[in-house]
Parts: structure tokens; sequence; C-alpha cells
């Protein structure tokens, strides 16, 4: 796997519980649940039960959904996560993603999370669980690209149907920090629930 094109995104959406379109419009309680797993670098032919068993065993309660995107930039993670979250074509800047639990003290900033978040955004974090310090940053990038992009739209659209989020995960590496997922499920002002 590990020789596959880097940023191919493979996203297999495991919709369990299945519910009538019409019932999901009426009611917002009639929703199911929708597992959003990212993986980069993997092909459909390298799922099977003996190497992927957990993977397997989802497909075969579920839904699978394949897709690679194209951000405005090469392929990698941080801009493929931005461009699924967005919903369009995005990039990241100098810092990349910038990514921590609400808690979480930022050792290189002498801060906690939840304090560098809002003094870098001006937005208050309220019981956010995690949260991209560094929206502005990007957000201020993509005003100088000739797209209508809104990092976090898909985030945003969740949060205003009133439809839970979570993030799980992280590729982190010492004191290396890769927390894509973030980028996905995060609102329009950098929060994910």
């Amino acid at each position: 796997m590990s020789k596959k094109i880097l940023g191919l995104l493979v996203l297999m959406l495991v919709l369990l519980g299945p519910v009538a379109a019409s019932q999901a419009q009426s009611t917002p309680s009639s929703h199911g649940k929708v597992y959003m797993v990212v993986v980069n670098s993997l092909a459909i032919s390298d799922l099977n039960m003996a190497d992927t068993p957990c993977l397997t065993s989802l497909i075969k309660k579920g839904t699978v959904g394949m897709a690679s995107n194209r951000t405005l930039r090469g392929n990698n993670r941080d801009d493929g996560s931005l461009t699924i979250g967005a919903g369009n074509l995005a990039r990241d800047y100098v810092n990349g993603i910038l990514a921590f639990n609400s808690d979480e003290n930022i050792v290189s900033r002498n801060q906690v999370a939840s304090h560098l978040y809002e003094n870098l955004t001006g937005v208050k974090p309220g019981k956010s669980a995690s949260l991209m310090v560094n929206l502005p940053e990007i957000i201020t990038g993509m005003q100088e690209e000739k797209v209508n992009t809104i990092p976090g739209s898909l985030g945003e659209a969740l949060r205003k149907n009133n439809l839970k989020v979570c993030v799980l995960g992280n590729g982190d590496v010492n004191e290396m920090y890769f927390r894509t997922s973030v980028a996905i499920g995060m609102d329009a002002n950098g929060r994910v629930p």
C-alpha cells in the first residue's frame, strides 16, 4: 500500500440503519449514521478479509463509496482534507493544518489550544472538542486564489442541520502533528463539537 500514489483518498461511507429519502427530509430524528473513513494511498483491491478485516466488516454492514479529489495544489493529506471539508478546491498555506484538542497545551506557543484559537480567530471556542487554530491563515490564503471556497462548509451544513460530528484519530509522529480530519469535520469557524 505504501507504494500507491500519495493523495489517493478512499472514502468509505458506511450507512448503518438505512433511511428512506422521504423520511430523512421530513424528520431530523430519522437520520441514520454515516461513518467516513479516510485512508490515504489505499486502493479498493487492498481491501480483503485477511488484510483489512475491520474495514471489510464495515463494508458488509453498509455501503462503500470511493473518491479521489483534486486540490488547488498537488496531492497531499492537508489539501485533500481541506477540499473534502470545503466541498471545493482548497489548500493549506505556511503552517499546514494546526488542529488541536480544545484543552490541549500547545508547547510551541505556550498556550492552551482554546485560548490560542480565540486569540487568532476572535471566536469563542465554546464546548468544541477540537479546533483549527490557524483557520484565519487558510482563509486569507484562499482569498488570493480564484475560487469561492469556504473551509468548513461540510461541518457547517451538518451543524446547521443539527447533525452530530466527531473526528477520531491522527497521524502524529513524535512532535509532528498530522490532524487533517479536523479540516473535514470542522464548521466554518474551525470548530468540531
